[in-house]
């Protein structure tokens, strides 16, 4: 685990017993929801130790190269990014394009590192995240050449939507995208991408009564982590990651995104 969390933690906890006041009841606060973050993080981690003749100059197992990004500020201040980004995994030995969904836990605060933090699912309002996604486009983002190329056969187009879908057929989709604690609003609508690799799906979903969206990523590697199980007994689990998707996948969320709002893409 990081020292400085845990230094933060403590410092934190001796400046409230020094001074109990409000303010530093919320440092406190902050202090506890970063270290909680930081033990699932260590607990993610392979527990194998590095192997002594190691080469510290190897890349990360994944890392990032920012192209175009856009931003936004949510209404309680806390600022929302998305981005077109080179995404360069050491474990795939590949490299490709994706589009990312970035925040922060608070105005001021660290980078959200967890889709699930602190008991919330990350969401955002429809019209900021439909503002983004045009911004984006408009910056040359969501352009064909940066297309997800390592399957030659893929393609986004033709994903599952709620609202063409039987009864049946949704509630089976609704038992695997959403949590048992989740609630979505009476009719909720999604929209689910295929992905170049089976095991995974890209999800949007959109609650029509408050205008709130989302999205995740669902999988059905076992081995993956950091996971988390939405309902018990279900095959599919929720990547506990702020989304990556294909610039494809982004382009059809875009599309049904404003549908919604009757506006055209």
């Amino acid at each position: 685990m990081s020292e400085q969390h845990t230094t933060r933690f403590k410092t934190a906890c001796d400046t409230f017993l020094d001074t109990p006041t409000r303010l530093n009841q919320d440092l406190v606060t902050q202090a506890v929801e970063q270290y909680r973050e930081d033990w699932i993080a260590a607990q993610a981690k392979p527990k194998a130790p590095k192997p002594a003749s190691a080469d510290p100059s190897q890349p990360a197992p994944t890392s990032y190269d920012r192209k175009i990004e856009t931003r936004e500020q949510l209404a309680n201040g806390v600022p929302v990014k998305l981005a077109l980004q080179q995404r360069t995994s050491a474990r795939d030995n590949a490299t490709w394009w994706c589009v990312s969904w970035r925040s922060k836990l608070s105005p001021t605060g660290p980078n959200r590192r967890f889709y699930l933090s602190s008991g919330e699912y990350w969401s955002l309002p429809l019209k900021t995240a439909i503002s983004l996604l045009d911004e984006l486009a408009s910056k040359g983002g969501l352009e064909e050449q940066y297309f997800d190329r390592r399957r030659a056969d893929f393609s986004a187009e033709n994903p599952l939507a709620s609202d063409n879908m039987t009864p049946a057929e949704k509630a089976e989709w609704v038992a695997r995208i959403f949590a048992e604690e989740e609630d979505w609003g009476q009719n909720p609508y999604f929209v689910i991408a295929s992905d170049p690799n089976d095991n995974w799906r890209k999800v949007l979903i959109a609650n029509r009564e408050t205008g709130i969206v989302t999205f995740r990523s669902i999988t059905q590697d076992d081995g993956y982590m950091p996971k988390k199980v939405l309902q018990q007994g279900s095959s599919w689990y929720l990547d506990n990651s702020m989304m990556d998707a294909s610039v494809q996948q982004m382009r059809v969320f875009r599309q049904h995104l404003s549908s919604l709002t009757g506006e055209s893409s």
